[in-house]
C-alpha cells in the first residue's frame, strides 16, 4: 500500500492541487470565512481524477500485481492524505492569524490585551480562527469522499456528477457548521471564541471529528470496492 500510495502522489497528483493547497493563506485575511477555504481544495478532486483519467490510470493500476480492492483502498488513502497535508497546512495560517490577533492592534479586532487570548469573534462571516475549525474541515472532507467516491467507482468513466453532488452537499455542511455557532451562544462561547478556558473543549472536537473523518473513508472504501468489483474495466 505504501507504493501505491507514493504512485498516487507521483503519477496523479494534479499540479493545480498545488495551487490549491497554498489556498489555505486565506486564513490570514481578516473577517475571511474560514469555512470556505476546504471548497478550493475539494475542487481541485476533480482536476486530479481528469488528469488520472487521461492516463489510464485505473486501467494501469489493475493491471499490477496487486488486489484489485487495493486499487480503490489506495486512491482513497490518496485522497484522504492530501485532504490531511492541506487541513495541517492551512493550520499554520491559522496558527498566525491567532497570533496576529493576539498581539497586532487593529488586526481583525485583536491586539486590544497584550498577552491574553482574544476571546471574542469579530469575523462576522463565520467562525474565528481556531482549532474547532480544523475538525470541521475533517467532517467536510470526510462526507466529500463518502459521497464521491462509491458514486465515482460505480462507474470510473463518468465523475462529473459525483464530483458537484458532492461539493454542494459538502460545501452546504461546511457553511452550515462553520456560521452555525454565532447564533447558537453555548456554541460560540466554548467552540468559536479563543481563550485558554476552552482550548480543550475545541480538542476533545477536534479529535472526535478526526476520528469520524478516518471512519467515513473507510466506509467510502469497504462501499466503493464492492461498486469496482462488477465494473468491467
Amino acid at each position: 500500500m505504501k507504493n501505491l500510495l507514493y504512485k498516487e502522489l507521483k503519477l496523479c497528483m494534479n499540479p493545480q492541487a498545488y495551487i490549491f493547497l497554498f489556498f489555505g493563506c486565506f486564513a490570514l485575511i481578516p473577517s475571511y470565512p474560514l469555512y470556505v477555504i476546504p471548497i478550493f481544495f475539494m475542487s481541485s478532486i476533480s482536476g486530479i481524477i481528469a488528469f488520472a483519467k487521461e492516463a489510464n490510470d485505473i486501467f494501469y493500476t489493475a493491471t499490477l500485481p496487486i488486489k484489485r480492492s487495493d486499487v480503490v483502498k489506495s486512491k482513497v488513502l490518496f485522497f484522504a492524505t492530501i485532504e490531511t497535508i492541506f487541513t495541517a497546512f492551512t493550520s499554520v495560517f491559522m496558527i498566525i492569524s491567532i497570533l496576529l490577533r493576539k498581539y497586532v492592534p487593529g488586526y481583525a479586532g485583536g491586539g486590544s490585551a497584550l498577552g491574553e487570548m482574544v476571546s471574542t469573534s469579530e469575523n462576522s462571516t463565520g467562525m474565528t480562527a481556531n482549532i474547532t475549525i480544523f475538525g470541521i474541515y475533517f467532517i467536510v472532507f470526510g462526507i466529500y469522499n463518502l459521497i464521491f467516491c462509491p458514486w465515482w467507482y460505480k462507474k470510473p468513466e463518468k465523475f462529473t456528477a459525483p464530483f458537484f453532488v458532492a461539493m454542494i452537499v459538502a460545501t452546504m455542511i461546511s457553511a452550515i457548521l462553520g456560521t452555525t455557532v454565532l447564533y447558537i451562544p453555548f456554541l460560540d462561547t466554548y467552540f468559536n471564541a479563543v481563550t485558554y478556558n476552552n482550548w480543550y473543549f475545541q480538542l476533545i472536537f477536534l479529535v472526535v471529528s478526526f476520528g469520524l473523518f478516518v471512519l467515513l473513508n473507510f466506509i467510502a472504501t469497504k462501499i466503493s470496492q464492492k461498486k469496482f468489483q462488477k465494473v468491467d474495466i
